[in-house]
């Protein structure tokens, strides 16, 4: 009975570990809040739009984003910085010496759709803040930030399955957060 678990469990991980090597992601920057990202894969009529719609992409999306001084993220982050540190403060990397940082929260899926096999999409929403130095490291989200992926399939002419997949990768919305609540050390 072990063997054959054993079995099952090294047969769908060399299975699964085929499927993954049948594809190949490009990510291209279109504009300073939009990305895509050709798919190309060779599964054929197991493709579904909906496989993809994964975050994968989100992580170096925001980096673009932040590497950009023309998007508004990029200029969120200059806003935060100024309003919690002396403007002389010299950035290391993104932390601000005796001062702090601005900071991301890991995303949270907040929608998700799908539209048959050959679209689907998600938003993903990140909660900004400061976090500053010293033996606190009081941290506040202040910001929300929404960025949106959406997968379309392609048909391949030749044989009407599809093969290549198309991402979009664009910032949403900023909004403050209302209400902020301050947390302020016991005494």
């Amino acid at each position: 009975m072990k063997a054959w678990i054993a079995l099952s469990i090294l047969g769908s991980f060399v299975f699964s570990s085929a499927v993954f090597a049948a594809e190949s992601r490009q990510f291209t920057k279109v504009d300073t809040e939009r990305a895509v990202v050709k798919i190309v894969t060779d599964e054929g009529q197991g493709v579904q739009a909906a496989m993809f719609v994964d975050g994968e992409e989100n992580e170096k999306f925001m980096k673009m984003l932040l590497e950009d001084p023309n998007t508004r993220l990029a200029s969120l982050r200059d806003e935060l910085e100024k309003e919690n540190c002396d403007p002389s403060a010299q950035r290391y990397d993104s932390w601000i010496e005796d001062c702090g940082s601005v900071e991301f929260t890991d995303p949270v899926q907040t929608s998700f759709a799908r539209g048959g096999w050959m679209s689907a999409g998600a938003q993903y929403t990140y909660f900004v803040g400061f976090r500053h130095a010293g033996t606190g490291h009081i941290f506040e989200a202040t910001y929300m930030v929404v960025i949106q992926e959406e997968v379309n399939a392609e048909m391949n002419q030749q044989n009407g399955t599809p093969s290549v997949l198309k991402k979009d990768l664009s910032l949403v919305r900023i909004v403050r957060m209302p209400g902020q609540i301050r947390i302020l050390p016991i005494r």
